[in-house]
């Protein structure tokens, strides 16, 4: 009997210690949730404690915008909203504030900021479109255009949206020295010491191309590009012979031609954010000599004899992009894909841009593009970088460069295609574009780009050799722009 108790004790002095281990813990539960509660009403009443004055902030935002103090206005909106102080006049006389100092990218925050609180304001909508306008956020301002009152359309000379927005007219020439800089010649073979020499070379001489483009809405968030684009290049292919007896040196001057059709949408998916699909084909024709074999005179020495014939040379290439943008501040961030299938090969690309407009407007801008090229397991990196300015009231200047081997690139969503069989080490250029009237702009292009081509040859009966050579092409560029 002692022993049943002794053992009923236990149990009853290990349920205590079980009861007593769980209050504990409910009670460290409570601690927290005290502790939580505590710590938030502190933070609450810093606030509070800290929070302007709603009646001193809307007396002195008053008398400031009436005063035209922009600048102090903007300090004291913005400290106001920060510190939690936040309603509908704030948020619109700041952005009027910035408005007034160009700085259209800011002030569209804060009209955004103020359409939360009163989304039906006529005067709000008619200076949020201005300002999405004047920043470069036409997509954002035909979208809200669509939510102006016809009244208010009538009264600014807003225009409804067209079918057609716009026509474009482009034409450029290429001037390249590649026929006169790497043009193989009898004294090249002499100066090389070459005894016996086999070899096809093709060099690229000028270019030409005319494209027309338009551009056309389905809805206010919904756009299309088209272009159409003609191009040639003259070209000259050399076959060169030589052995100890007979120099052969067969050049044929030929046009490689390309017809291109591109077209891309704008795709609104919500304030500042566009998503921008795009498609690139692109047809190639030439025709020119081929080497096709040799024939055998019976003299002494012996007399070899090339034979040529004739080929055509027709293929497609096409192009897949996808890009999407955000505005962000002042700030406009794309990131974007593309497949592509020239010249037989595979390419794919990836990347970034980041464009940075310091002023708020368009007046001024700098930007950056990383872009990340594989084509048969070789992974090349371009990086482009761009600045651009107003000068005068009328005219824009804007200055590039970019660089990183080129082969088979892609750039501009799809919109440019570098299907050349040479290699682009590097291209800078600038760009003027002058509005002749609301409706018509005319911008002039140049650029400077250097090449590097192989010249592949068989000496001696010794295996495939390699000659680098180098040249450079100057593109120049005229444009039309009807805005109708």
């Amino acid at each position: 009997m002692r022993k049943v108790k002794f053992i009923h004790l236990k149990l009853i002095n290990s349920e205590f210690i079980d009861v007593l281990y769980s209050a504990y813990l409910k009670l460290i539960r409570i601690k927290k949730i005290l502790t939580f509660i505590i710590i938030n009403l502190m933070i609450f009443y810093s606030m509070a404690q800290n929070m302007p004055n709603y009646t001193k902030v809307e007396a002195e935002s008053i008398d400031l915008y009436n005063s035209a103090k922009w600048k102090g206005l903007i300090r004291l909106s913005e400290n106001s909203i920060n510190l939690g102080l936040d309603y509908y006049l704030l948020r619109y006389r700041t952005g009027i504030a910035y408005l007034n100092l160009q700085n259209y990218r800011k002030a569209a925050i804060h009209f955004e900021n103020a359409y939360w609180f009163n989304p039906g304001e006529e005067k709000l909508l008619e200076n949020m479109y201005y300002s999405y306008l004047w920043a470069g956020r036409d997509y954002d301002a035909k979208v809200l255009r669509k939510k102006l009152p016809d009244e208010m359309k009538e009264r600014l000379k807003i225009k409804n949206g067209k079918f057609v927005e716009s026509i474009s007219l482009e034409s450029g020439l290429g001037l390249s020295n590649d026929p006169t800089a790497n043009q193989i010649s009898l004294d090249q073979k002499n100066k090389n010491n070459w005894k016996h020499i086999f070899a096809q070379y093709d060099l690229t001489g000028n270019t030409h191309y005319v494209s027309l483009g338009f551009k056309h809405n389905i809805f206010s968030w919904l756009s299309f590009n088209h272009s159409f684009l003609y191009m040639t290049i003259d070209k000259t292919r050399q076959i060169l012979f030589y052995d100890s007896i007979n120099s052969y040196n067969k050049n044929d001057n030929y046009k490689l031609k390309q017809t291109e059709y591109y077209v891309n949408s704008d795709i609104v998916l919500n304030k500042g954010l566009v998503l921008t699909p795009a498609f690139h084909y692109i047809n190639v024709v030439s025709n020119t000599i081929t080497y096709s074999s040799y024939t055998l005179n019976n003299q002494v020495p012996l007399d070899i004899m090339p034979v040529y014939g004739k080929a055509d040379t027709k293929f497609s290439n096409y192009v897949y992009s996808l890009a999407i943008s955000k505005d962000i501040k002042k700030t406009r961030l794309s990131l974007y894909g593309v497949y592509a299938g020239l010249n037989y090969l595979e390419q794919y690309e990836a990347g970034l841009s980041l464009c940075y407009f310091p002023l708020g407007n368009l007046n001024y801008f700098i930007s950056t593009s990383l872009t990340s090229h594989l084509q048969k397991k070789v992974l090349r990196v371009v990086v482009e970088e761009k600045v651009g300015m107003k000068l005068f009231s009328r005219l824009w200047f804007d200055a590039f460069i970019t660089y990183g081997d080129m082969l088979n690139y892609v750039e501009a969503n799809a919109s440019l295609v570098y299907n050349m069989a040479d290699i682009m080490k590097y291209k800078t250029g600038i760009s003027l574009t002058f509005s002749i009237s609301s409706n018509i702009e005319f911008s002039f292009h140049y650029q400077y780009v250097n090449l590097l081509s192989k010249f592949l040859y068989y000496e001696n009966a010794v295996p495939i050799k390699t000659q680098i050579n180098n040249y450079h092409n100057n593109l120049l560029i005229g444009g039309l722009k009807w805005k109708l």
